[in-house]
């Protein structure tokens, strides 16, 4: 009989248990208008919460690791390194966008969210390239990035 290894979810992961959800309340919040001040109260909740569920959310990340690996094909690692590789082009395109649209230079403005949707889709790439993701996953995958990056570009245009 052979001696299961136990699968530990790597430590980078468990930090951005905490960031993800705090970055997308952010980022929700950030197109819908609403105060800092509120989006930092409802961030601290959010990370409260995360931190009394962290047991039980750490062994679903151990269960989400091992399938995403065992039938996915898919190293965690890889998509938290270009999801943090993708912060950079994410707010240069926000950069870009806010300053072509202050300089009318609307061809600057949408590179910007060119670049900055790009950047949002980069690690969801990965799963799509080098995984083997079954069809209706991959299907919704491409769908959540298409609406995203027309999302982008009709708010870049319309302002």
């Amino acid at each position: 009989m052979v001696a299961e290894v136990a699968f530990k979810t790597p430590s980078t992961v468990k930090a951005m248990v905490f960031v993800v959800p705090v970055l997308v309340v952010n980022s929700a919040f950030f197109y819908l208008g609403m105060w800092i001040w509120l989006r930092f109260v409802v961030s601290l909740i959010l990370v409260l919460l995360l931190v009394l569920a962290r047991s039980h959310a750490f062994r679903g990340l151990d269960k989400l690791n091992r399938k995403a690996v065992e039938e996915y094909h898919v190293k965690f690692e890889i998509f938290i390194g270009l999801y943090v590789f993708s912060f950079l082009p994410f707010y240069l395109g926000i950069f870009m966008t806010v300053q072509g649209t202050l300089n009318n230079a609307w061809l600057i403005a949408v590179l910007g969210v060119i670049i900055n949707r790009l950047a949002w889709a980069l690690p969801y790439l990965y799963p799509l390239a080098c995984g083997t993701l079954p069809k209706k996953l991959k299907i919704g995958i491409w769908v959540w990035i298409a609406s995203g990056v027309i999302y982008g570009i009709a708010k870049a245009v319309l302002q």
